[in-house]
């Protein structure tokens, strides 16, 4: 999509590049990681409000998906492999 809305997040995470796109109907996460190791970004929301809900995997630069922590049907994090660069829908 080409209109909508454009959000940096994860700033305070070192060697992640991050944002979401959102408009009326869709809402995208993009993640690049640029660290050699492993790592996961919390999901949940700073204000106490539901986490972020990951409803597909829309590109992958690993062959083998992310696998996601599950707990009461929302994901909680996302683990991010060394190098790895991810495009996520999101679920409002």
């Amino acid at each position: 999509f080409i209109y909508g809305r454009l959000l940096p997040r994860f700033q305070e995470r070192d060697g992640i590049l991050a944002y979401e796109r959102r408009d009326e109907k869709n809402r995208i996460l993009v993640i690049a990681s640029a660290l050699g190791q492993e790592t996961a970004l919390s999901l949940e929301a700073p204000d106490g409000a539901d986490a972020v809900r990951v409803k597909e995997i829309l590109l992958n630069n690993y062959e083998e998906p992310p696998v996601f922590e599950k707990s009461s049907a929302s994901q909680r994090e996302i683990p991010l492999r060394p190098w790895e660069c991810l495009v996520l829908a999101l679920q409002e």
